[in-house]
This record gives structure tokens, sequence and C-alpha cells, in this order.
């Protein structure tokens, strides 16, 4: 376990190659990474063919809490949303709580797929009028999705990725942060976090505007803004200046203009 946050670079993630190299990052994330356990599909109590057919390899990677969290390493013939449904599916029934995916089929492309649980309550009528109305509440789950181009992560990716460091007092508590990690994924911007809709447009549209300026050419023009590159190096556009209209003089002022002409 971290104390912090671990500070992953883009060669981090231009590493991951190999399976290997996957436990090795989270090993660099906090995680317990030395209870690696290959498994298969019959192990794993999958009963579907559709991933029977799929999965090439499954690989436990790490375990937190005697199998509370844990994650693991699914390679597939090709990475398809059903593929990832029907994974989400089969891992509900297992004894794991929370786990984490990360699933490829190439190397290139990596998708980390967290199981998320959730309760949907079902209301009935009641037979009988004035007794009290039975809700059956039943657990479902829905994978959220992180996909990775490993040779060109993004700055939100990598800021999302930074948030998988296993940090929190347990697993319950690192799965809330997981869980905030993916919801950093849907609303982040590369140059901030923030889900205020004003200032998402403010800070995507009308700041980049505001530094098309002449000052801002570049370093070798003697540019003092190198902390917004490359924003600064967008060509300044002045506005255009409107026509100048001259005043119609409102009825009010013309009577008293008359008034005073007529007192002097």
């Amino acid at each position: 376990m971290l104390t912090e946050d671990y500070e992953l670079s883009r060669e981090d993630i231009q590493d991951l190659s190999n399976r290997d190299a996957l436990a090795a990052f989270f090993a660099k994330l906090g995680y317990d990474t030395n209870t690696r356990l290959l498994q298969n599909t019959a192990a794993m109590g999958f009963s579907s063919e559709l991933l029977k057919s799929a999965i090439t390899h499954i690989e436990r990677l790490a375990s937190e809490d005697s199998g509370l969290l844990e994650v693991y390493l699914v390679e597939l013939k090709s990475v398809t949303v059903t593929v990832t449904r029907a994974l989400a599916q089969a891992f509900r029934n297992l004894s794991v709580l929370h786990p984490l995916l990360v699933l490829t089929d190439d190397y290139q492309r990596l998708d980390f797929v967290l199981v998320e649980r959730y309760t949907a309550s079902n209301v009935q009528e009641s037979a009988i009028p004035g007794l009290p109305v039975p809700i059956s509440r039943q657990v479902g789950v829905r994978p959220r999705v992180l996909t990775v181009n490993r040779l060109k992560p993004d700055d939100v990716e990598l800021r999302v990725l930074r948030r998988f460091s296993y940090t929190e007092s347990d697993s319950l508590a690192q799965y809330d942060k997981l869980l905030s990690a993916y919801d950093v994924a849907d609303w982040s911007e590369p140059f901030f976090n923030n889900r205020a809709l004003f200032s998402d447009y403010y800070l995507t549209q009308r700041l980049p505007e505001s530094l098309q300026h002449p000052a801002c050419q570049d370093q070798q023009s003697g540019c003092h803004c190198t902390q917004l590159s490359p924003l600064c190096h967008i060509r300044y556009q002045p506005p255009r200046s409107l026509p100048c209209l001259p005043l119609e003089p409102q009825p009010g002022r013309q009577r008293r203009a008359a008034r005073q002409r007529k007192a002097g």
C-alpha cells in the first residue's frame, strides 16, 4: 500500500507490452502481486460458450483482503463490447466482490474494466390494500471501461491511472477510490478537472481564445507563458472592429433643448 498516488509517466504505460510488465505495473501502484495465479475458464466457472471461445489467457495478477479486491488479466481473441459485458456478468457470480480486469488482444489497446455492483429496487403492488408494499432488491453489475492506447496514452488516461494507486486502508475504500477514478475519466479534460458547465466552456473555449495574443508566439521570440504551451502557439486574430453609428437624439432630450431655447 502506498501513502500517495504513484507518479506514473508515459513510459510506464508504454512498457505494458506483456503479462509480467502488467504485474509489475500493479506492484508499482501498491497492489499485492505475490499471489499471481494462472486460471482457465473451467476453473473460473465460466459456462458461456462466448467466453470459452473468446478467452485465450486469464490470470489473477493481484489480490487484496483475501480476494475482496482482485486484478485479473484477460487476453482475448478480440476485445468487443459483447465480450466485456459477458465478462462482467460472469464475475458477478464469483466470490471476488470487486474485480478489476485488464482486457487486451494485442497489448496495443488496453481496456481497464472495473466491474461495478449496484442495487436495483423493484416495487410490487400489494395484494391487500393498506398493507406495506414489498420491495425486492436485485444486485446488478455493469462494466466501467477505460480504454488506453499503450503507445500514446493521453493526459486524462495518465491522470485516471494514477488514481488506481492503492493508498486506502482497506479494499472497500480502495474500490470507492477506483469508482471516483472512472468518474474523473468521464468528465476530465487534458488541462483541468471540473464538472461545472460554465467553467468547462470557459476553460476549453474562452481561455484558449484569450491566449491568442501577439506576445504568445514561441519561446524563441520571448514568450513568457511556457506553462500554457501548446495553447500559446495559436495564431492571434484581432477582433473585428464594428462601424461607429451616429447616435440618434432621444425625444426627451429634444423637448428639453426646445424649452431651454424658448426660455433663453
